[in-house]
């Protein structure tokens, strides 16, 4: 006799309203620690923390930790302290962490409260973009992570600005100034060497994250870029009313592989 018993699937409502979008959080203690959350709400937070560290790393060993919330470099952080919920291991190998607020310092609960209601309801661009290069995989990781090749194969009316004078990889920052519309800055937050390279845009006309992957062999690559970004310039929400701007994206990016390929098969010659 079969004594199994199905539940029907339900949706869990969350608590707190959240936004998907990276903020810096810095952790306070005796070793200041920075991650990014693309994960945030009101109540609590996620972050995924790099292979290596534990949760009694961020907490110093305690049951809890303060910590900073940098929504905006040009802004206070929001000074709250947290204590984690729960963890569990990613298949990249990192650890997903949750974190609950238990206490709230200076008015933080108020600003928190008004980014996740004003944001969260962002217009987005959500887009993939593939092509096939006969370049190897290595040849194109060294050209994305380099921003000095920029200007030899992105479009002409797109301008690059390295924010840090030493190369370093990942945390390299960069700002980009797309002809006519607001700035916008990213870092490079995680790199897996010829395969895989994470960004993440925190600041200007957009906030989300990017991912450039490379898959292939000897000389066939195929490239692809992947964002998730909320518009962040009301210029450019503007211009969404009248403008695909999945499609101007997409067709940029497409002028970029081009270029991209011309350059590593000018630099081979």
């Amino acid at each position: 006799m079969d004594l199994s018993i199905h539940f029907p699937k339900r949706k869990i409502k969350r608590a707190h309203r959240r936004v998907k979008i990276p903020v810096l959080i810095e952790f306070s203690g005796e070793t200041a620690r920075r991650f990014w959350s693309d994960d945030l709400s009101e109540g609590g937070m996620r972050i995924d923390i790099p292979s290596g560290f534990s949760v009694s790393d961020l907490t110093g060993g305690n049951e809890r930790t303060d910590l900073r919330i940098v929504i905006d470099e040009d802004e206070e952080p929001v000074h709250v302290a947290a204590e984690p919920a729960w963890s569990h291991p990613t298949e990249d190998g990192r650890l997903s962490t949750g974190w609950r607020f238990i206490q709230y310092y200076e008015g933080a609960h108020e600003q928190l409260t008004y980014f996740v209601r004003t944001h969260r309801r962002m217009q987005r661009i959500r887009v993939k973009d593939t092509a096939m290069l006969d370049c190897p995989k290595s040849e194109i990781y060294r050209a994305i992570i380099d921003p000095s090749s920029y200007a030899h194969w992105w479009p002409v009316f797109i301008r690059f600005r390295k924010l840090d004078p030493e190369p370093k990889h990942p945390g390299l920052r960069i700002e980009i100034r797309p002809f006519a519309v607001s700035s916008f800055r990213c870092e490079i937050e995680g790199i897996k060497e010829n395969e895989k390279i994470a960004v993440k845009y925190y600041k200007g006309a957009c906030r989300g994250i990017g991912l450039w992957r490379m898959t292939g062999n000897g000389n066939k690559t195929r490239i692809t870029y992947e964002i998730d970004l909320a518009i962040q310039s009301w210029l450019v929400k503007i211009a969404t009313t009248f403008i695909d701007i999945s499609w101007l994206h997409s067709k940029i990016i497409g002028g970029a592989f081009r270029g991209l390929r011309h350059y590593l098969h000018s630099q081979a010659h």
